[in-house]
């Protein structure tokens, strides 16, 4: 079958969001949620009437999200690629983050938007992407074209998309029907052209911004392959051009891919959960054994819940209106919801005439439902995978929608099914089993089963009244199709555009990121001559990211993939530890010296929060108050001398320090080197040149020198003098420091994340290698 999208099926791609979209933006109205953060953080925001706090739990959006975009969006606008960035987490990385979505495909096109308008944009190719993917996937395995659209229309505007509308989460998802129909073509003939397509779309998906739900795709992709393998001989061959298709994919997604393997290891997420695998096996109290052992459940508490998602729009309350009463949040809860039509279609596909391809994808689908509230077997199985542990299971629930959405493809071909014979659907399979008549009447009744069940959980009059409204298309579509296939569709749309309006935030427009009087005040201490200088927030004043936003340097992480060496110190000193207890955590004991060698030059304190005494107050009003730091040290200096410790015991040397000139070295890094100890001078060290990445500094030639840094990441920096490369240490266990031989007077810092090269070179040759085989694929043509 020529995959072709006739025009129709593009026109309502493109209506789609559209039709879902242009009725949520009026006004001063923004999809993003803006107003619970920003009203949280910022108390001298804007007052706005009428705030959207209800979605308040996709804040990550506005505090996580968007300026890691920003950050992005910055390198690419200087010219370079936004491997470094100055502002964020103290010095991090945004090539490395998959959520950064650096190039991610769908980003890359709203980043054709102002930011303000990037969720949107994002969204809207989000749901055409979806649309025509899973319309495609569900004509090639037998669904007609109107059905199709219908199961298309579910998955797009429906919870795999919408509910994590604003996360990149639903950009992998948008990717996923491409992923199983490239796969279905590489089983079922591993031409070059379909081996070079499914990389391609591959490298996509794991280019958009989120491992765990990528692997979950993934294994659907390889359940749908598995369902497309209908004739038997040439598997070798199969099983070959898919294995090349998924290495040609990674390969090509190498640059950026690499790069997070080789640190996702050394991250906050990894250090988690390693203490989640080692927890079990760690010796257990004496009131520990002398407790009764906890009751064996198949599903962790409540979550067997989530196998409800598909029966009910308001299977856990009314999306963002009344009180949440499922698992996890709405995100996680709402991320299965197909539409009632859709889910009649599912019941009754059970017994349709393609019942060989239907009942393989209700075990695909149940076995990622299960999989998704933690059925024990399952969840046990994962365990045993490296970090399996540690994965949220209740975010693969998207994954499971896609075989749904085909499902009831199918399902609804069967229920609409006039009692003329109808024509054979394309593409034509190999003869099917003869099909009982007598079973025809099991659809509509599976079908009323799935009302049944559906009102069951919930059966408010607006759910009533659209069940009745389906129930009319299907029976009007058997003497009428045409009216009853209209008045479907009039259905699906009506409930799934009405839920959508539930889910999606609407934040204000003067509420995204404004410029108010303590953002001023923490903006002009952070510009003060000597710097460029950080800034930070005692407390839980402020939340990490949001000062960035304004160009202002912040000291405090708010990434999972930071580096574990990065947060020791922090959490040592600062006690400072973000997914512990809380997901953000506090700053305090503002008064150790580590903070002036952090190069902290602005602080951020609640009213209530006593300030240091050598803080200087220089603006804000309650409740919230801006200090300035005078003896913050500059980003890079010659420390006036060292001190050498085992590993393990820099961090309590750290602790110990009184003078931040003075830094804390690893004996087993540093041998029998010693720092030169030299008297203090505060310009001994100038910036010739700066850019997110790349530094270049004069400091004095006379004799050897130690040069410390506050920044962090040391392995991904790389520093020169006249073409010499220095040799690179660790000071206070998780700053570059720079050994400078005599003579030398500039220095020349650079950053590229560690398998950068690498994987430049790898995207280099796959990309090559996905050439040669689209021109061999047209070599091959005929007339060509």
């Amino acid at each position: 079958m020529a995959l072709r999208l006739p025009w129709k099926v593009q026109a309502a791609a493109m209506g789609l969001p559209l039709v879902v979209l242009l009725p949520l933006l009026h006004g001063n109205r923004l999809l993003a949620p803006t107003d619970g953060p920003i009203l949280a953080n910022l108390p001298d925001a804007p007052r706005v009437a009428d705030p959207d706090i209800a979605h308040g739990v996709f804040n990550d959006a506005i505090l996580q999200l968007l300026p890691w975009e920003a950050e992005v969006r910055r390198g690419f606008s200087a010219g370079h690629l936004p491997l470094w960035s100055d502002l964020l987490d103290g010095g991090s990385s945004p090539w490395v983050n998959p959520q950064a979505a650096v190039l991610s495909p769908i980003a890359m096109l709203g980043r054709l938007l102002p930011l303000e308008h990037f969720l949107l944009g994002t969204l809207a190719v989000k749901i055409l992407l979806a649309f025509e993917g899973c319309w495609l996937l569900a004509r090639v395995l037998g669904a007609r074209r109107f059905t199709a659209a219908l199961g298309a229309g579910a998955f797009a505007l429906g919870g795999p998309i919408m509910a994590w509308a604003v996360f990149p989460l639903s950009s992998v998802v948008a990717w996923s029907p491409w992923l199983a129909l490239g796969t279905v073509r590489v089983i079922r003939k591993p031409l070059p052209r379909e081996v070079a397509a499914a990389a391609l779309v591959f490298a996509a998906l794991l280019l958009s911004g989120h491992p765990e739900i990528a692997l979950a795709e993934c294994l659907v992709a390889a359940g749908f392959g598995m369902i497309a393998w209908r004739r038997r001989g040439r598997a070798l061959r199969r099983l070959a051009g898919a294995a090349l298709a998924a290495i040609l994919g990674a390969s090509l997604a190498a640059c950026s891919l690499l790069p997070f393997l080789l640190v996702a290891p050394h991250s906050l997420r990894a250090s988690h959960a390693a203490e989640v695998i080692a927890a079990p096996r760690s010796p257990r109290s004496p009131r520990a054994t002398t407790a009764p052992a906890p009751a064996f459940n198949w599903f962790p508490a409540g979550q067997e819940r989530l196998l409800l998602t598909a029966l009910n729009p308001w299977s856990f309350g009314r999306p963002f209106h009344e009180t949440f009463s499922g698992p996890g949040n709405w995100p996680i809860a709402a991320g299965g919801y197909l539409g009632l039509a859709a889910l009649a279609g599912a019941a009754s596909a059970l017994v349709c005439r393609r019942w060989k391809i239907a009942w393989p994808l209700a075990a695909l689908a149940l076995g990622m439902l299960l999989l998704t509230a933690g059925f024990y077997p399952l969840r046990r199985l994962v365990s045993t995978l490296p970090f399996g542990r540690a994965l949220a299971l209740d975010r693969f629930l998207p994954a499971a929608a896609l075989p749904l959405a085909v499902l009831a493809a199918l399902g609804l071909d069967e229920l609409l099914r006039s009692a003329r014979p109808a024509r054979p659907a394309r593409p034509k399979w190999p003869a099917w089993p003869a099909w009982p008549s007598w079973l025809s009447w099991l659809s509509p009744s599976l079908a009323l089963l799935a009302a049944g069940a559906s009102l069951l959980v919930r059966h408010d009059p607006p759910l009533g009244a659209l069940w009745l409204l389906i129930a009319l298309s299907v029976l009007l579509a058997r003497r009428r199709r045409s009216w009853g296939i209209s008045l479907l569709a009039l259905a699906a749309l009506l409930d799934l555009a009405s839920w959508d309006r539930d889910v999606l935030p609407r934040g204000h427009r003067e509420l995204f990121y404004p410029q108010t009087p303590l953002v001023a005040a923490v903006a002009g201490g952070a510009a003060a001559g000597g710097g460029p200088w950080r800034a930070a927030a005692g407390g839980f004043a402020v939340y990490p990211s949001l000062l960035p936003m304004y160009g202002i340097a912040e000291v405090r992480v708010d990434n999972p993939l930071a580096l574990g060496e990065q947060l020791r110190p922090l959490g040592e000193i600062f006690d400072f530890r973000p997914e512990g207890r809380r997901y953000k955590s506090a700053f305090r004991h503002l008064e150790h010296p580590f903070l002036d060698f952090l190069n902290v030059r602005v602080i951020v304190l609640a009213e209530s929060d006593a300030a240091p005494p050598r803080f200087e107050l220089i603006g804000g009003d309650p409740p919230l108050r801006v200090f300035r730091n005078p003896a913050a040290l500059p980003r890079w200096f010659l420390p006036v001398g060292a001190e050498v410790r085992d590993r393990r015991d820099v961090l309590a040397g750290i602790r110990a320090i009184r003078d931040p000139r003075r830094v804390v070295l690893a004996r087993e890094e540093v041998g029998r080197w010693r720092a030169p100890e030299r008297p203090w001078s505060l310009e001994a060290v100038r910036l010739l040149r700066e850019r997110p990445g790349a530094v270049s500094l004069a400091l004095p030639p006379a004799g050897e020198k130690l040069l410390a840094t506050s920044l962090p990441f040391p392995a991904g920096w790389t520093a020169s003098a006249a073409g010499r490369a220095l040799r690179r240490i660790t000071v206070n266990s998780a700053y570059l420091g720079l050994v400078v031989p005599p003579g030398v007077s500039e220095v020349d810092l650079s950053f590229a994340p560690p398998g950068f090269g690498l994987g430049m070179v790898l995207s280099a040759l796959a990309a090559a290698a996905v050439a040669m085989l689209a021109a061999l694929s047209r070599a091959k043509r005929p007339g060509v």
